[in-house]
Formats: structure tokens, sequence, C-alpha cells
């Protein structure tokens, strides 16, 4: 047994583990034969809204010698507003992997292998709230990706994983399997933090387009969006009704530092995870697949395969409802397009806000890059050939849709 390292809460000891095991073996009889628990991260394992700590597991149940890898996270002791964001970014996750195990056993119950996100194996509130769940770094899922594949059959797959989770939840919802209410979150709601990452950029890349030759009609309908764009992605975050709007669980941040892949032998990524259901949020589709026609689209796909992308996700969105024997109306791909084109604001906000750093030369990177809220950076990156190659075929699209 080994909880030494004095970063380990002092209850996460014999008689916790053993309770972990006992539940997860569903054997009251189960005794763990040795263990030991170390922080995932050096600085004491915090992700966000929780702590974070590896365990490994030696354990008897039924007279079978077993050991399993185990991820631990549990809700991190802050103080004042940092305790309040974290207790809530906590709950989320907490109540998220039980209705994620609800959509995994439907996946199972249909014959669907995939396996959308680790396995839960223990959940408690006491001693301290706490979700015990497997170390899919020792199935082969630990790499995560530094720049887009080209090959299509990646984002393909990214497409089909997503409408699979998204059409469980609207199942689940629709069974009336859980509470739509507990998963409000919504980055729109934090003024410090969309000033910081969506109001200065945009108004940075405002005055880098108003310099660009050629580009001048853009320049009005983006400072006019710049005005609205807080209250229309505050829209964007609500459930809405009508016989053609979609609601969903969102993942709430669908990029590639949340999701881990597995290579074959040759090097292609051939599965997927999703890690880190800490923002999750019920509303339009709209939300995930944005975020993944970003991070999981390259730039030039994303320009020729657009439509096909959002056909692959809706196609398996459908087709998962039909086998779970879904009988009641399905939104059709039209239905879905329209909640892309109402929901185009987040579109100009990943485009502008959040890729630009994508296209920084950090080998440029100088001192004084670092001050004044890193203008400087944006500047420079909203400059790069890269950013400009990307965003000069999104303007038009997002000026003759009516988006801006």
């Amino acid at each position: 047994m080994s909880t030494a390292d004095s970063q380990i809460p002092l209850w996460m000891n014999d008689k916790f583990i053993m309770s972990a095991i006992c539940h997860y073996e569903n054997n009251p009889q189960a005794k763990v034969l040795q263990y030991s628990i170390e922080p995932a991260k050096k600085s004491g394992g915090n992700q966000g809204g929780s702590a974070v700590y590896r365990a490994s597991i030696i354990y008897c149940s039924n007279s079978i010698i077993d050991k399993i890898f185990t991820i631990i996270k549990t809700q991190p002791v802050v103080e004042n507003a940092e305790k309040f964001e974290d207790e809530t970014a906590f709950n989320v996750e907490t109540s998220m992997y039980k209705i994620l195990s609800k959509i995994q056993l439907l996946m199972q119950s249909i014959g669907d292998s995939d396996v959308l996100c680790p396995r839960l194996i223990f959940q408690s509130m006491e001693p301290q709230p706490v979700i015990f769940l497997e170390d899919v770094h020792m199935n082969a899922f630990d790499f995560m990706i530094d720049t887009i594949p080209e090959d299509f059959e990646f984002s393909k797959m990214i497409a089909r994983r997503l409408g699979k989770f998204h059409a469980g939840s609207y199942y689940l919802n629709k069974i009336k399997q859980f509470n739509p209410a507990y998963f409000t979150f919504s980055i729109y709601e934090d003024y410090q933090c969309i000033n910081m990452l969506f109001d200065k950029p945009l108004r940075i890349f405002i005055e880098v387009l108003s310099t660009w030759k050629g580009y001048e009609k853009y320049v009005e309908p983006l400072r006019a969006f710049r005005k609205n764009f807080a209250s229309l992605g505050l829209k964007s975050y609500k459930p809405h009704k009508g016989s053609t709007t979609i609601n969903v669980l969102n993942h709430g941040d669908f990029h590639s530092r949340n999701v881990l892949f597995k290579r074959d032998l040759d090097g292609t990524l051939s599965d997927m995870i999703m890690l880190d259901f800490q923002t999750c949020v019920f509303a339009t589709p709209a939300i995930d697949l944005t975020y993944a026609l970003y991070n999981f689209v390259s730039d030039s796909n994303r320009n020729k395969h657009r439509d096909e992308f959002i056909a692959i996700y809706h196609q398996q969105f459908v087709e998962t409802l039909k086998q779970l024997g879904y009988q009641k109306h399905i939104p059709t791909l039209m239905d879905l397009q329209i909640e892309m084109l109402k929901n185009g604001n987040l579109q100009v906000i990943t485009a502008i806000c959040l890729k630009y750093l994508s296209y920084f030369d950090y080998n440029t990177l100088e001192p004084e890059d670092l001050t004044n809220g890193m203008r400087s950076i944006k500047i420079k990156a909203f400059n790069s050939n890269g950013f400009k190659k990307m965003i000069e075929q999104e303007l038009p699209r997002f000026l003759y849709s009516g988006i801006i």
C-alpha cells in the first residue's frame, strides 16, 4: 500500500480503495492486496475543476487476482469564487458520467463496441466528491494530435463518434432519463472570460483586417457582430423548443486536448475516446459540431467537405436512434443545417478567437510579445499566411450566409 506522497489526501486510504473495489466487483468480500497512488501531474494533479491522481490496484475477487489502472478525480480544496467554479465543474462531470454510463450501455445493447469515454469504476460523495475512472492510457489511448491530419477519414471518425454520443443523449432525454437543468454551463455568462477570450481578439482582428486591401466590406459587419456576439452566444447555449429544433448534451469543450487517440501499427489514428466532461451543456449540437469542424477537420478539408462532415454526423445520429428503436420524429439533415446557420455566431468566434494561436510561429516569440494582453502575438498570428489563407475562405461564407 503506498500513499506516502504528501500531496495525496489522507482520506484516500485503505478503506477508501477497498470500498471502490468492492463496488467495482459488486462483491463485498473482494480484497485489496496492494495499491499505489500518485498525482497525475507534478503540480498536484489539478486539471480544471478537478484534482487528478493515478492509482494502480491489485485485488482478489472470487478467488481471482486482478490488477487495474485508474484515474481518480476529486474536487480540489480552494476558496471563494474558485471554489464555486470548481464545485460546479466537478458536479457537472459527476452527473455526466452517470449519463455516459447509460449511453454506453445503450450502445452495447445494439451491438456497438465503440467506447465514448473512460469506464466509470466508482463514484462517491463521501468522504469527498470523487470519480474513479479507468486509465485509458493503459489501453493504448495515449496520443493527442498537435496537427489536424489531412486524411478526411480521420475527420469522418470524429463525426460518427460525435453522432453516436449526441444520439444517445437525445434518446435518453426523450425518455426522461436525466434532468437537462443540471447541464446549463455557458462560457458566455462569464464576462471576464468572454472579454479576454473573445472580445479582445475580435477587436484586434478587426483592426488588422482594416489594413488588408480588398477586405473592406467585412469590417463593418464584423464590428456590428462584435456588439452582439455575447447575446448571440448566450442564446446558443440555451435549449430551445420547436418541432425542428435539436437539443443534445454537448461535450462543450470538444477540442484536441480533450480527446485521446489510438494508433494502428502503421501509425493510422484508428480510435478515439473523449475526456473531461466538465463543461457539458444541453443545447444545440451546433456547439460540438463547430468545435469539431475547426479542431478535427483540416482547413482544406473544411472548405471542400464541410457539408459532407455534417451529413456524416447526421447519418450516424439518425442510424443510432433507429437502432435504439426510437420511433418519434428524428431531426432531418435540413433541420441540422438550419441549426448550424442559426448558430453560425459560434463559427465566427471559433475561427477568429480560438484558432489564431495554432497559426502563430513560436520561433518568432519575443519577451515583449507576452505583454499588453499578448496583443502583438495576436497581430502576428492574424497576419500569418496560414491564418489569412484560412480566414479568407471563411469570411465570404460568414457574410453571404448572413452570419455577420
